[in-house]
């Protein structure tokens, strides 16, 4: 047969994380999976479901500035009234709707260019639209230094503050497309390693996708990363966590008491979450990790901060232990259940 299509840039070299990017203008290729609806511009998306739940598939390429910052998404803001200045800005270059054979071949192609034949798989959270998903999913390729695949799946978020009940619903929806989804990358990129990383509502359809999946398609997920759980905790403890840990795999469960958005999910949902610290699930075959100590943002709520991104280079790259991790303590410290960041230095 002849070769497979190749992608529409090539694989990046990228130098280890380091808190500032001194290096000239990089380009990050985001294979994506939706089920959000179409635009009337090949691919941008709506935020709203696909009739039938249909995904769409394809690439896009961002440009990642000199100078960025690690956790960092540089991006104009409205009441400054700046352009889209690639010198400056995280910045979508291209985009591509690829047809279903088309995107697979593409992303064998690139993960067996890739050193470690591996992937990720970003599962984004609530109030987030088609487009900001893309440039977090960048991001976190580019800081991890991620030589292989980045995959975004993107669900139909409503892009709102005051959408919470209807992303809860649209988070809902996707599960069996997630779960279609994953076991195709499973099956059909060639990867060797696959690691699932979820942000906050994201987390619902995926810890429910991959339970769902059969054992032989989860056998290639390494790591398996919840950031922030906005999930029920009895229900994450009792249902979703015996059927999430298997061989040869690590759920790491990140968590934090200063995430104001999960306080604010209690509220509405009257229920703990999986990702508030301050009642942590202490959980057979889960690391438990306290990232209270290093979230700096306004809400609390973007995990992705340095620490955190330098714990999750630790763990894709080495496969380490929290304990043979950096800037961790033990809790309690003879036989530990939890682990906490230490204080970010100032």
């Amino acid at each position: 047969p002849p070769p497979p299509p190749a992608p529409s840039t090539p694989p990046v070299t990228v130098s280890p994380p380091s808190a500032v990017e001194d290096s000239d203008t990089k380009i990050v290729q985001v294979f994506y999976a939706t089920d959000r609806g179409r635009s009337d511009i090949a691919g941008e998306f709506q935020n709203v479901r696909a009739g039938h739940g249909a995904l769409s598939l394809g690439r896009i390429s961002v440009n990642i500035p000199p100078k960025h910052r690690l956790g960092e998404i540089e991006r104009p803001s409205w009441w400054t009234f700046q352009r889209d200045n690639p010198d400056n800005f995280l910045v979508i270059t291209d985009r591509t709707v690829d047809a279903y054979d088309d995107f697979y071949a593409a992303l064998r192609q690139r993960v067996a260019s890739s050193p470690e034949r591996d992937a990720f798989v970003f599962v984004h959270g609530y109030n987030v639209g088609f487009d900001d998903a893309v440039f977090r999913t960048a991001q976190i390729a580019h800081d991890l230094t991620f030589k292989g695949a980045p995959i975004l799946y993107s669900w139909p978020s409503r892009a709102s503050y005051l959408a919470y009940a209807y992303d809860t619903t649209s988070s809902q929806q996707t599960m069996l497309q997630l779960q279609f989804f994953l076991a195709d990358v499973s099956n059909r990129t060639g990867a060797t390693s696959i690691h699932l990383i979820a942000h906050s509502m994201g987390n619902h359809p995926l810890t429910r996708a991959v339970a769902q999946l059969q054992r032989a398609d989860r056998s290639k997920f390494r790591h398996i990363i919840l950031a922030a759980p906005d999930i029920d905790a009895v229900v994450f403890r009792d249902e979703i966590a015996p059927r999430l840990t298997s061989p040869g795999s690590r759920v790491t469960l990140y968590a934090s008491s200063q995430d104001q958005a999960l306080v604010a999910s209690k509220i509405f949902n009257g229920a703990q979450r999986a990702g508030d610290s301050r009642d942590p699930l202490l959980l057979a075959g889960i690391d438990t990790i306290d990232a209270s100590n290093v979230v700096t943002d306004l809400l609390g709520h973007s995990p992705f901060v340095p620490s955190v991104l330098m714990d999750i280079y630790s763990l894709i790259r080495d496969g380490r232990a929290p304990g043979e991790r950096f800037a961790m303590d033990p809790v309690p410290p003879s036989a530990p259940r939890l682990w906490v960041f230490r204080p970010a230095a100032r």
